[in-house]
C-alpha cells in the first residue's frame, strides 16, 4: 500500500511538472490570447504609426504553444518522456470534449517538434523563449522575434479556433 502511494506521488509529480512546464509556455503567448501577447510584444500591435511585424492570429499562436512547449520538454525531459506527456494531454482534453479536428492538429504539431531539426534553428530559438520565460522583461530583437515566431509557424499546422476547457 505505501509502494503505491509512493508511485502515485511520483506520477502526480511527474504530470505536474509537464503541467507547470506547459503553463509557463503558455504564458509566453499570452495563452493564445492575441491581446495579451500584444501586451508583453507591443510591436506587434498594428498601429497607424507602426508596421506590423507579422499578422499573428490566436491559433498562430496555440500552434506556437503546441511547438515549442513540446520542443522545450524534448530539451529537459527527453523525447520518450515528451511524446507520452503530449499524448497523454491530447487524450485529456479529448476527454473534456475538445473537438477531433484540433486534436489531431495538436498531436501533428507536437510530433512536429520532436522531429529531428538538422539545421539548429530550433536550439537556437529554445534560447530565446528560455529567456523570455526567466525574464518577463526581455524583449528580443525584432529580428530575432520574427525568426523565432517564423520557425515554430513553418514547423506546425494552423489548428480550427481554439478550444478551451
Amino acid at each position: 500500500m505505501v509502494n503505491q502511494r509512493m508511485e502515485n506521488s511520483t506520477w502526480q509529480n511527474t504530470v505536474k511538472t509537464y503541467e507547470n512546464l506547459a503553463k509557463d509556455v503558455e504564458d509566453v503567448f499570452g495563452d493564445a490570447n492575441l491581446s495579451e501577447f500584444e501586451k508583453r510584444f507591443p510591436q506587434f500591435v498594428d498601429a497607424p504609426d507602426r508596421k506590423t511585424l507579422m499578422n499573428l492570429t490566436e491559433t498562430d499562436l496555440d500552434a506556437l504553444i503546441h511547438y515549442y512547449g513540446q520542443a522545450l520538454s524534448q530539451k529537459k525531459y527527453g523525447s520518450v518522456n515528451t511524446i507520452l506527456a503530449g499524448l497523454m494531454n491530447e487524450i485529456r482534453g479529448t476527454y473534456r470534449r475538445n473537438k477531433l479536428g484540433g486534436t489531431i492538429v495538436d498531436l501533428i504539431n507536437n510530433m512536429s517538434a520532436v522531429s529531428p531539426d538538422f539545421s539548429g534553428e530550433q536550439a537556437d530559438n529554445l534560447l530565446i523563449l528560455e529567456k523570455l520565460m526567466g525574464d518577463e522583461n526581455y524583449t528580443p530583437s525584432n529580428e530575432e522575434m520574427t525568426g523565432f515566431l517564423q520557425h515554430g509557424l513553418d514547423w506546425t499546422v494552423d489548428p480550427p479556433k481554439r478550444e478551451k476547457y
